[in-house]
């Protein structure tokens, strides 16, 4: 499993002459520790067409500093990014640097830190002379073999300068930089590389980069940006080196309440993300704050600081932003969902507008939680699955609003994805639950497992192109341009009534295991009514609204109540199928086990009676 590191930061920039003020005058600052330095070299990969950066998510290679390794950042959500780290691999042998290419450069400073570069091999020794070969009468004898030569030993790197350039002096962009050595992604920091011939622009594509040292990415890392990338392959696509001094904002008790990063940055973009042009190399200077164990008021009090001192907010939400600039392109189907919210929060009252709004919260939700669920988070998985039912019933319940025909084979298939993601939840529940649940150990592993085949899996890639076409080119009826509040309130009569069908064949079931299967159709009805509600409750009369949210909070009793219920009787399920294949006595421990279970049921159906005698009118 990746280290997880959550990333609460601001972004401020400074000319080369720019003096960091006393930061212990920010509000909550006890005291400022000695500044330390570390010199960072990173890789960026991304897709040819940067799908990773149009999403606000990065996969980087970083060498030096404390946190070396590869990093996968996830899409900044409420204020904060996830960075999943993962450890550097060990190094492959050195490869030979192609054609033409100058000599690698040392890191500056001098020293390697982070994943260290092989050694150079040491010269073979020189193979001895081959005996002569015996007489054989009558040809003379053979002469000697010569020395065979020795292997020749590997010219030492050209140190770097010492002194680091500094962005924004004259030369700070200019300046003449080594390509990098084959295994430049090894050493934890090195000048910016020109894209000279025989340097990186004679690499093309992710073969070429591996083999010129950069490496490639581990799989786990990959997978987790398989929602963006969707199977399609990943290459370098810039490099920045920084020269970081850091400096510790600290309480009175001497704890860590932020880092203050200056950072000296040197970056360059690479084909095919480069932009035409001889060079793509761009340096500035940034500092960032970013909190350990502060609150976000020191961030406001230090950046307030900063900003009196000259520095101005940053531009750019990350330093591959600011080096790959208008080459960050969000996809068509991003944009019509970003669009799809903003037309309804400015007012558009047509029901095709108000449900598009809707469904591109619920596609961003799916795909904003689909790295978590690949991890196995019970919380990630559990939001993943919500936001796929949220979309199947909204195609469902407004079936008038969308063309049948188009959003059929998608909601077949979001049934799918939920189901998947539905093993491992309703595992996940169980286990927490149960005092014991080592039996169900490998169970959780397997649908675990099951998930994240799903996940990489083509079909997956399909279902997200489907959902990405619900707003590139919206499968809308002939209700679409209906005013909302007309169909959306009828939606809500719609799936309540579907509710209320569903009760009174509950009453007429004939025996426990009818009862149940009945308990639970009411269930899925109810949250088939709680969806309808969401994107009901904000339009129409005040009448209708009011409607609307009462039978939104209703729906959402009996689908709490019912949920335990059906996880009760979920677990009665697999206890009952593990106690006919363990021993007596594990059967007997079992058995009170599934008894508990059964009391819990009986519980939940009596609290399900109550909660419906006060269920609300829906007209």
């Amino acid at each position: 499993m990746p280290d997880r590191h959550t990333e609460i930061e601001s972004k401020h920039e400074a000319g080369p002459d720019f003096a960091l003020p006393d930061l212990s005058a920010a509000a909550g600052a006890a005291a400022v520790s000695e500044p330390a330095g570390a010199l960072l070299s990173a890789v960026y990969y991304d897709t040819a067409d940067l799908r990773l950066a149009a999403a606000g998510a990065t996969l980087r290679r970083r060498t030096g500093g404390a946190d070396a390794g590869w990093h996968i950042k996830l899409p900044k959500h409420e204020g904060a990014r996830v960075e999943l780290r993962f450890p550097l691999q060990t190094p492959p042998p050195p490869t030979p640097a192609p054609p033409n290419a100058p000599d690698a450069a040392t890191p500056r400073g001098g020293t390697a830190q982070g994943d260290p570069a092989a050694p150079p091999a040491p010269p073979a020794p020189p193979a001895p002379p081959a005996p002569p070969a015996p007489p054989a009468p009558p040809a003379p004898p053979a002469p000697p073999a010569p020395p065979a030569p020795s292997t020749p030993t590997a010219p030492a790197p050209t140190p770097a300068p010492s002194t680091p350039t500094v962005p924004g002096s004259a030369d700070a962009a200019d300046a003449p930089d080594s390509a990098p050595a084959p295994d430049v992604a090894d050493t934890p920091e090195s000048a910016p590389a020109q894209a000279a011939p025989g340097g990186l622009a004679g690499f093309a594509g992710f073969a070429g980069f591996a083999a010129a040292g950069f490496g490639e990415p581990p799989a786990a890392a990959v997978a987790l940006a398989g929602a963006w990338t969707r199977g399609a392959p990943l290459l370098p696509v810039a490099t920045i080196d920084t020269e970081r001094t850091t400096r510790l904002l600290l309480d009175a008790a001497g704890g860590v309440l932020a880092e203050v990063a200056d950072d000296a940055v040197h970056a360059r973009a690479l084909p095919p993300a480069a932009a035409p042009g001889p060079d793509t190399a761009v340096a500035w200077r940034e500092i960032e704050v970013e909190l350990v164990d502060g609150g976000p008021k020191l961030i406001d009090a230090t950046s307030a600081v900063l900003r009196a001192a000259g520095a101005r907010p940053g531009e750019s939400p990350s330093k591959l932003a600011r080096v790959l600039r208008d080459r960050i392109v969000p996809s068509a189907a991003a944009k019509a969902r970003a669009e799809a919210r903003a037309e309804t929060r400015a007012g558009n009252d047509q029901a095709g507008d108000a449900l598009l709004a809707y469904l591109a919260a619920q596609v961003d939700s799916l795909l904003l939680h689909d790295p978590s669920a690949r991890l196995g988070d019970v919380e990630g998985v559990h939001r993943m699955r919500v936001a796929t039912r949220r979309i199947r019933s909204v195609l469902a319940t407004s079936a008038d609003v969308f063309d049948r025909a188009r959003v059929g084979p998608l909601r077949g298939e979001l049934r799918w994805l939920a189901a998947v993601l539905g093993d491992v939840r309703d595992l996940d529940v169980l286990t927490a639950h149960l005092a014991d649940a080592a039996d169900f150990a490998q169970a959780a592993t397997d649908a675990r497992q099951h998930l994240n085949d799903a996940l990489g899996s083509p079909r997956y890639f399909a279902l997200l192109d489907a959902l990405d076409a619900l707003h590139a080119n919206p499968p809308l009826g002939p209700a679409a341009t209906r005013p909302a509040a007309t169909e959306l309130h009828r939606a809500v009569r719609r799936a309540w009534r579907r509710l209320e069908r569903r009760h009174a064949a509950l009453a007429a079931a004939p025996d426990a295991t009818t009862r149940d299967a009945a308990l639970h159709e009411l269930r899925k009805a109810a949250k088939r009514v709680r969806y309808a509600t969401e994107p009901a409750k904000d339009v129409g009369d005040a009448a209708d609204r009011r409607t609307a949210r009462r039978a939104g909070k209703a729906a959402l009793r009996f689908q709490t109540v019912l949920g335990e219920h059906q996880d009760a009787v979920g677990a009665r399920e697999r206890l009952r199928a593990l106690a006919l294949t363990g021993t007596p006595e594990r059967a007997f421990e079992l058995g009170v086990l599934y008894g508990a279970e059964e009391r819990r049921a009986e519980k939940a159906r009596k609290r399900f009676v109550k909660a419906w005698a006060h269920r609300p009118h829906v007209p």
